[in-house]
């Protein structure tokens, strides 16, 4: 009767909430305004609405003069402006992908126009250390930087062309360039003209394409075997053991040579591959062939010495 009676506490009585976890985005977010798009962020990191914002519009100016966009991501970083183009649109003449193109550029930087690599010799009146000689590239392989990659696939045989590339990561944002007078992220001017355009060359495939033919391929050899099995050892052997026979008729008729075609086929029905003799055909079945195998070579051995081939036999 002297029993207090004490309640529980509300708080430790209650269900505990537990926050679901947050939610896995296998979506990449922009590096800029943090947020989320399926395929709306491109390989720089940035959204596409970040990505116009980084680079202006282009003026009246620039559109009076020709210039225009050939970025793969929308946005002004790779700008271009045809100069000229010595014959008619033809599509067999344009630049793809794989393309063994030969080129003449004049690569500039777009601060002060000063020229920091060319394949001429002279420009402007100035010799300024080219030789002449065409640069063979293949379009689309990383045989240049990314910006003149891109530029080039819009163009054709005999166009010349100027290329913006404003953008450090379709310049030398990580790979700097063969010549001191580029620094990484510089925007450069590039006036190039297509030469030559040659066969399209097929592209070396990924270690992922790869894998998925080796497994393609595994898959066709496991069917066929199945579909095909092979002939038995102990089959082999006696259609082997038939062969010898009938070239011993035929060797008794003094058919010699048709006597050798047999023995041949003998052989053939027994040849085993020096990989599956070892590792798959038990001691027995080796003494079974190799005394099939001694009784051909001798028989050959006889066709050859009556036909004369002494050397042979």
């Amino acid at each position: 009767p002297t029993a207090k009676i004490v309640h529980p506490d509300p708080e430790e009585t209650a269900p505990k909430y537990t926050p679901p976890p947050p939610p896995k985005f296998s979506l990449r977010k922009c590096q800029k305004c943090s947020g989320y798009g399926k395929g709306l962020i491109v390989h720089n990191g940035l959204c596409r609405s970040c990505n116009l914002s980084t680079f202006p519009p282009l003026t009246d100016a620039e559109l009076t003069d020709g210039w225009f966009s050939v970025s793969d991501i929308g946005d002004n970083s790779v700008l271009k402006k045809i100069v000229e183009l010595e014959e008619e649109y033809v599509p067999e003449n344009r630049v793809m992908v794989g393309s063994r193109i030969k080129i003449h550029h004049v690569s500039r930087l777009l601060s002060n126009n000063e020229i920091y690599s060319t394949s001429r010799s002279e420009v402007d009146g100035k010799l300024v250390g080219g030789t002449d000689d065409e640069e063979e590239i293949i379009v689309g392989r990383g045989n240049v930087i990314k910006g003149l990659d891109i530029a080039l696939l819009t163009m054709v045989l005999g166009e010349t062309s100027l290329i913006k590339i404003l953008s450090p990561s379709y310049s030398y944002l990580t790979n700097p360039s063969l010549t001191p007078k580029v620094k990484l992220g510089d925007s450069l001017l590039i006036e190039v003209k297509v030469t030559s355009c040659g066969d399209i060359l097929p592209r070396f495939p990924t270690k992922e394409e790869l894998e998925a033919t080796k497994q393609s391929r595994k898959k066709e050899a496991e069917l066929e075997l199945k579909e095909n099995p092979p002939v038995p050892y102990q089959e082999r052997r006696s259609i082997a053991l038939k062969e010898k026979d009938l070239g011993n008729v035929q060797f008794s008729l003094g058919n010699y040579k048709s006597a050798k075609s047999h023995y041949d086929n003998g052989f053939i029905n027994i040849f085993i591959h020096r990989d599956e003799w070892s590792h798959f055909v038990s001691d027995s079945e080796k003494e079974l062939f190799n005394e099939v195998k001694s009784v051909l070579h001798l028989n050959r051995c006889c066709c050859r010495l009556k036909m004369g081939e002494l050397d042979d036999a």
